[in-house]
């Protein structure tokens, strides 16, 4: 929309229209190809649609000028190319992306219109508003019988959910109102995607601790999925993970958008080259592969588990599935139905795809789409108990009523930028613990959810250890307490907050009050410091120089090298992270900071204190 509004009419239309087969553009009322006149309107008409957004169509009144989503996608395509390269090249003067990217973001846009307009109807922005009165005005009148005020109160809040919950799912809530703004400040938390979270899939190795708790939830068996985990968690595509395309999983890996990144920071938007940058670091990191291999193993386990009972009636199966299949709506009578689908089969392995169900055609069309969905569902959905990712309830709460690309708004992503994972856990793990029935089922789930967790997260935080040239931490003793407590954190995701048990601040240096607001706002102070603070230290140098005063060391290149090594894309991956900061970045430090040594002793210090660690390769050593 922005080159095109900047090219203007005449060098759009110079540009546009050699490219285009006018033979191919037809006339909406007679059918037949347009004539040059025709086309010489349609493409003025294109043009002021596009430059814009819609609008020149729009006639100012009090009526909401959405109109019905069925319809939106009823119009006609207008720009009728000759051939492929005419339209790369269109869209690489007037577009972003790739050809990929173009497709996907497609295929998006209509998943979730089409998810609308089968729940929802032909105008789901008007389903939604019949929901809010309906729901406020029984509330109300059962608050008129009663004399109270509680339900109406209830009823506001979940009004509220529902607004913000739809605004999410339509993509109303990501639309920046300051577009400049909003997209550079999404462009700057994808970078410090790429220059932080390169250690991120030791973290995610928690998984399996919600792996076990979502298997035993619906009676599926761990090794199984633990074996398939290690058969998909590889970066080249395989046989295996075709299969569980095959299956109806999705491959979100395949995609150059990183599923693994929503994971943490729900976000994977800014410019081009810093969507690109964090994906790679996600990518590289081994998160995304992980978190793709999770989700298909757990997802293939499931469909194999249904086909190994297809022979069981309702009653007969276990009772965990049974239990599972009683919460999606599916009844004995309809798992009859489900149970008699042709499995479909692979190595000696079978499962019972959601597909072949909805192929079927002995049973009415209608009831076989609505059973395949709800089968897909089931499985979609208790595939992110196993492996929690972003939600529609985190966004709604997070992002309430802030809007990118406004003050309010980019501060709030600034706030929750990697906490949407806790987040998450708080939806999926916590509500299910106040969903079991009794306090003893409440606490045995609870307990079996800590235990696993926080198992997981002392396995994450000693890797995580290693990872920075530390000797594992003790996990009895003295340390013990310090130790376990930012386990727990760390199987929750909150393992950044662990460190405050350990000193008042944090793996970065920070205090909690800055780690609270998050990292853009902390990237913003350290930019400030390194830049205008050191130039103001510079210009007091000089003025206290020129009067024969001893001036003060600014510390500008113990800063620079700091902010390398905090801000550099894929400086943080696991694997490669102490080799750049042992190599590279402490020899440099050598080089510009005369105070290096102290620092470096600082830091071995402050390891055995608050600890007891030592650093098996210590800072300022090139070499192990």
């Amino acid at each position: 929309m922005v080159a095109v509004r900047k090219a203007g009419f005449d060098e759009w239309r110079a540009f546009v229209s050699p490219r285009l087969d006018p033979s191919r553009m037809y006339d909406e009322l007679t059918g037949r190809p347009m004539t040059p006149a025709q086309v010489e309107r349609t493409m003025r008409q294109v043009f002021d649609t596009i430059s814009t957004q819609g609008w020149n169509s729009v006639e100012p009144s009090g009526v909401p000028i959405n109109g019905k989503m069925g319809n939106r996608r009823a119009d006609p395509r207008y720009l009728a190319f000759k051939d492929a390269d005419g339209w790369l090249e269109y869209q690489g003067r007037f577009s972003k992306g790739t050809p990929f990217d173009v497709m996907l973001g497609y295929i998006d846009g209509m998943t979730r219109d089409v998810a609308a307009l089968e729940v929802l109807g032909p105008n789901p922005s008007a389903t939604m508003r019949w929901m809010e009165q309906m729901i406020t005005k029984q509330a109300a009148e059962a608050d008129a019988k009663t004399g109270k005020g509680t339900r109406s109160q209830k009823a506001r809040s979940a009004v509220k959910q529902m607004r913000d919950m739809w605004a999410g799912l339509s993509g109303r809530a990501n639309a920046p109102i300051n577009s400049n703004w909003g997209n550079a400040l999404a462009g700057a938390r994808s970078l410090l995607v790429s220059a932080q979270l390169g250690s991120a899939s030791l973290t995610a190795v928690s998984d399996i601790a919600f792996q076990r708790m979502a298997a035993k939830f619906s009676g599926l068996p761990l090794t199984g999925i633990l074996r398939n985990y290690v058969k998909l968690f590889r970066p080249t595509v395989t046989e295996d993970q075709k299969l569980a395309v095959r299956l109806g999983l999705i491959a979100e890996n395949w995609s150059t958008i990183a599923s693994a990144q929503q994971r943490y920071t729900d976000e994977v938007a800014g410019p081009e080259i810093a969507r690109r940058l964090s994906d790679f670091t996600m990518r590289a990191s081994m998160l995304s592969p992980w978190t793709q291999a999770g989700r298909w193993a757990f997802g293939m386990e499931f469909m194999g588990f249904m086909a190994d009972n297809r022979a069981n009636g309702f009653a007969a199966l276990p009772k965990p599935l049974r239990n599972t299949l009683s919460r999606y709506g599916i009844s004995a009578e309809e798992w009859d139905i489900v149970r008699k689908t042709p499995v479909y089969s692979h190595q000696r392995a079978t499962f019972l795809r959601p597909e072949d169900l909805a192929s079927r055609r002995d049973i009415p069309e209608g009831i076989a789409n609505d059973l395949a969905t709800r089968l897909l569902e089931m499985v979609q959905t208790e595939t992110e108990f196993a492996v929690p990712g972003a939600s529609v309830r985190g966004r709604a709460l997070l992002f309430s009523d802030a809007p990118p690309g406004t003050f309010v708004g980019e501060l709030v992503r600034s706030v929750a930028q990697y906490k949407n994972f806790g987040v998450t856990m708080m939806f999926t793990h916590g509500q299910r613990t106040l969903m079991q029935k009794g306090k003893m089922a409440k606490a045995g789930y609870a307990a079996n959810l800590f235990i696993g967790a926080t198992a997981m997260g002392a396995l994450a935080y000693q890797l995580k250890q290693i990872a920075k040239g530390k000797e594992p931490i003790g996990m009895t003793g003295e340390h013990a307490g310090e130790f376990w407590g930012a386990a727990i954190l760390q199987g929750g995701g909150l393992g950044i907050y662990g460190d405050f048990l350990f000193s008042d601040v944090n793996r970065y240096d920070r205090g909690m009050a800055e780690t609270l607001a998050g990292p853009t706002v902390a990237a913003a102070n350290d930019v400030r410091k390194l830049t205008i603070g050191n130039a103001i230290e510079g210009a007091s140098n000089a003025w206290e120089a020129a009067r024969g005063r001893p001036t003060k060391d600014t510390k500008v290149g113990r800063e620079a090298v700091q902010f390398a090594r905090s801000y550099t894309p894929g400086g943080s991956l696991w694997y490669a992270r102490l080799a750049y900061e042992r190599i590279l970045l402490d020899q440099l430090q050598k080089e510009v900071d005369p105070d290096y040594q102290e620092r470096f002793r600082t830091m071995e210090a402050r390891a055995r204190r608050e600890m007891d660690q030592e650093y098996w390769w210590r800072p300022g050593e090139p070499a192990p």
